[in-house]
């Protein structure tokens, strides 16, 4: 399932010219963050390089949210990530939220 957002991201993403420097991704109901990860992978070692010398925004940061906690998932392999990363975006977790909540 993470395939088919993937590919439209990146296709929007494609399109976006001498618009904003940088945005940021937002992984609602994310789950284990399959998406999340497959993603700043994906940027990190093939679309950044695509991208060099062009005016495509810079993907800064992605947020993870779930209704879960931390007692629900272990979410280990963000804190690992994070820390083993020297460039890419940073994976933000914030967990036990319920969208359904906010207006």
């Amino acid at each position: 399932e993470s395939i088919v957002a993937l590919h439209c991201l990146r296709e929007w993403w494609k399109t976006q010219t001498n618009t904003l420097p940088e945005f940021i991704v937002l992984d609602i109901c994310c789950g284990k963050g399959y998406f999340s990860m497959f993603l700043r992978y994906l940027v990190t070692f093939f679309w950044n390089e695509e991208d060099e010398g062009t005016d495509r925004p810079k993907l800064k940061q992605i947020i993870l949210f779930d209704k879960a906690t931390e007692s629900d998932i272990n979410w280990d392999h963000i804190g690992v990530t994070n820390a083993n990363a020297d460039t890419g975006p940073r994976l933000e977790l914030w967990p036990g939220t319920n969208i359904h909540d906010y207006n």
